[in-house]
C-alpha cells in the first residue's frame, strides 16, 4: 500500500468574511517545500518505508506501508500546543493513493512536554470519512 501526502498545514475552520473567525489562531504551515519535517518514520521495518522529495515546488512524503493493521508512520513538526489549534482549526493536506481505495487514520499525537503547559494529546480519525482515496491528488480538510 502506498500513500502520498503533500503540503501539510493547520488552517482555521469556520472562516468568516475576512477568512478568519474572531479569536482564531492564524494558519500554521507545519510541512511545506520551504519547511521540511523535523523527522519522519514508518513501521514495521522491514516492510514499510517513508521517503521525502520535491515535486513541482511541493514537498511530498511517500509512505509505502506493509499494509497490515500494524502499519503506520508519522512526521515530527515544530513544537506547539496542538490542543489550541484542534479546538478551532482544521488539518489540511493533499493526498493520493498508488492504486486508489487505500484506507488510513490521520491525526495528531503529542507527548507531554517538560513544562506545565505542555499537554499529552492524541486525536486520530479515519481519512476515508473525509475523502475517498484515488490516484489523483485531492485536498482534504479535516475539522
Amino acid at each position: 500500500m502506498k500513500i502520498l501526502i503533500a503540503l501539510l498545514a493547520l488552517t482555521a475552520a469556520g472562516l468568516g468574511a475576512d477568512g478568519m473567525p474572531a479569536g482564531a489562531l492564524p494558519p500554521v504551515p507545519l510541512f511545506t517545500a520551504l519547511k521540511p519535517e523535523m523527522y519522519k518514520y514508518a513501521f514495521p521495518s522491514p516492510g514499510s518505508a517513508v521517503d521525502s522529495r520535491e515535486s513541482k515546488g511541493n514537498r511530498e512524503l511517500v509512505y509505502t506501508l506493509k499494509g497490515d493493521v500494524w502499519s503506520g508512520g508519522g512526521i515530527g513538526v515544530d513544537k506547539l500546543r496542538l490542543k489550541d489549534y484542534v479546538a478551532t482549526g482544521a488539518l489540511t493536506f493533499y493526498v493520493r493513493g498508488a492504486k486508489g481505495g487505500e484506507k488510513a487514520d490521520v491525526g495528531f499525537v503529542q507527548a507531554k512536554g517538560l513544562e506545565a503547559v505542555d499537554l499529552a494529546y492524541q486525536i486520530l480519525v479515519p481519512l476515508n470519512k473525509y475523502a475517498a482515496i484515488t490516484t489523483a491528488w485531492q485536498k482534504v480538510t479535516i475539522p
